[in-house]
């Protein structure tokens, strides 16, 4: 699946398993706890930690970038949080991650 595609729970779920709780996800789509992709409580210090860069891009999206690992990442999303977790999983993992479903 394309990181630029990730949204909710499969963002929240890649993000976490980047910080080392994805069993705090699970996918479970009822889980009400990780969601740094909606939740700046948890999203903003991410963003920090990260040193994403977040700033209006085209077409009404948010661009988000960062230098991490030696990579340097773009990634666009309807909002800042959007973009800045795609940024986080695209700084680790790429512009693809394995489908889910299919088993990393």
């Amino acid at each position: 699946m394309k990181t630029s595609d990730l949204t909710g729970p499969l963002l929240d779920y890649w993000v976490a398993k980047i910080e080392g709780c994805e069993h705090m996800c699970a996918l479970d789509w009822d889980y009400d706890g990780f969601e740094p992709s909606t939740n700046w409580a948890q999203g903003g210090p991410l963003i920090e930690k990260y040193g994403i860069y977040v700033a209006p891009g085209t077409d009404n999206k948010i661009v988000a970038f960062c230098q991490h690992e030696g990579k340097c990442p773009t990634q666009f999303g309807d909002n800042r949080l959007i973009a800045g977790m795609r940024c986080i999983v695209a700084s680790k993992f790429g512009d693809e991650v394995p489908d889910i479903a299919e088993g990393e």
